[in-house]
Order: structure tokens, then sequence, then C-alpha cells
């Protein structure tokens, strides 16, 4: 990562970031509130406190390429459908879409409303550059390996035609957040082989709709199931976008973790969705939300 000073407005100077690729957000979900997330991108730098040593750190956009966007719902898109046409680099989308409503995991809008905003923003975007992320996959005794098939097949069948890419990853309850509400879940651990015999259904389903299927951060060697292995922010999009192949990988993420570097903008905590199975919330605050 390459660094400037930046003068500040008090007349001081800091180190900033100078990032190829910038997220918004892996902490928060930026893009569903349009108001924040273009008053950020829309300054010449952010400032953000890092959650471990209460520092501020700071980053520029003098040099970004990429921008990449995470969300379960971006209105911004509703909001300023063009604005990321005006921006001098190019965006990619990484949507999530799970059918959790029956279970009320989320507080996101309906399976309907999600599925035709990820469309809107196909036309916008283009196919390549909007991802469907199906994560995480939970297991429990009411979503089988049986269930989430069926629910797959569902979205990716409305998904016929927007959508070339699925990224996918099983609950990860090593953090501590996670592993006291996969309790609360009622989660069933799944074996090696239960968990390749449901990804070789899902690649076989995504064939069917023109989708290549991708795993994220696991443990598991899923590329004997028909599955790709690359990072979010990984291979693909760099290929994609014709962007500087020589990026490093990103030290600041999960060992397992393949995607390249880049620097976050979003603020931890801050996302409103509240999703019970959320690493960065503990299981008060989602029983309480509720």
């Amino acid at each position: 990562m390459r660094y400037k000073f930046l003068t500040l407005q008090d007349g001081s100077e800091v180190k900033a970031a100078l990032p190829y690729i910038i997220s918004a957000s892996r902490n928060c979900d930026l893009p569903s509130e349009p108001d924040k997330l273009l008053k950020l991108l829309s300054a010449p730098y952010v400032s953000k406190v890092n959650p471990f040593n209460h520092k501020l750190s700071y980053i520029t956009f003098d040099e970004v390429k990429l921008l990449v966007l995470w969300s379960k719902f971006p209105r911004v898109f509703l909001k300023y459908p063009q604005f990321f046409k005006s921006i001098p680099y190019k965006t990619a989308l990484l949507y999530t879409l799970n059918d959790y409503e029956k279970e009320g995991f989320e507080k996101v809008p309906n399976l309907f409303n999600r599925i035709n905003l990820f469309k809107e923003c196909v036309r916008l975007l283009g196919k390549g550059a909007v991802i469907w992320r199906y994560d995480p996959i939970i297991l429990n005794g009411e979503l089988t390996p049986k269930e989430h098939i069926k629910r797959f097949y569902n979205i990716a069948q409305q998904l016929n035609g927007y959508c070339d890419r699925v990224i996918f990853s099983f609950l990860d309850t090593r953090y501590p957040n996670a592993k006291k509400n996969a309790a609360y879940l009622k989660v069933i651990p799944a074996s090696e082989d239960e968990k390749l015999m449901l990804i070789k259904n899902l690649v076989e389903i995504g064939k069917k709709f023109g989708m290549t299927l991708q795993s994220c951060a696991q443990s598991s060697d899923f590329t004997v199931a028909g599955a790709e292995s690359d990072g979010c922010i990984g291979k693909y999009l760099v290929k994609y976008y014709r962007l500087n192949s020589s990026l490093c990988r990103d030290r600041a993420q999960r060992k397992l973790c393949l995607c390249f570097e880049s620097r976050d903008i979003g603020q931890e905590h801050g996302c409103k969705f509240n999703c019970a199975y959320c690493y960065a919330f503990k299981e008060i605050k989602w029983r309480e939300c509720c």
C-alpha cells in the first residue's frame, strides 16, 4: 500500500493511504444508505476509527481505479442511479441475496424487491459488474441441503440472464459473536461430504442458468465439486476490469481470504440490517431488534 501526507483543515499533516481499490463496505452496508455513501465518495478523503486501537486512519481517492460495493439492498441505485457513471473509476457490486424470509434472520426488504433491484443494478452497471453472493449458507433442522437447493434454484431462475457469477460460503462460527448466535440459530454442523454434495448441486443449477459458482474463504476444496476458488475482490474482477495484475493479497483479511488489497471506507457496527448470523453483532442485540 502506498501512502501520502495529507493536510487537514486545521493545517496539521497526517499519513493517508493511497489505495488502488476501495470497499464500501465489508464493515457495514453503506450502499443501503445513499446519502451517507455519496457524502463519503464526494469528499477528497475519508477518516475512520480503528476499532482496536481507536486511532483515526485516513484514506484518499487519488489513485483509486475500482470501487467495490457490498450490499444486501443497495438503495443508492434507486435514489442516485446515474451517480456511478460520473465518478472517475469503475464500480463493482457484490450483492447478497439469501432467502431467509421464513426464518426472519435479516431485517431486509422482501425477496421480490431485492431481486428486482438486483436486475436494475445490472441494467445500470452491466451483468459482469454485479455478482450474486449466496452467503452465508446456514444449515439447521429446517434449512437442510435439500431446502437450500430449492431456494437457490428459485433465486437463480429469477436471475437468469442477469447474473453470471455466484459467490458462496458456509456460516463461519470462528468469530466469538457468530459462535454464540450459531447456537441460537440451532446450526447443525455439516460433514465435508454433505457440503460437497450441496455445492455440487448448486453448481449444476448454476450451469443451467449460465452462472459460475465461486467459494469465499473456505477451508474445504470445493473445486472438486465444480466451483472455482477466488477472492471476492480477486482474479475475476481484475480480469473483468483489466486492472493491474500485480496487486498484493489483502493481509488485513482472514487467512483463507484470497482478496486483493483494498481499503474499506465503512465504519464497523454501522449496519442496520441486524442479521442474526453476523459476526459483528452480539446475540443480545439481535434479540432486542427482533
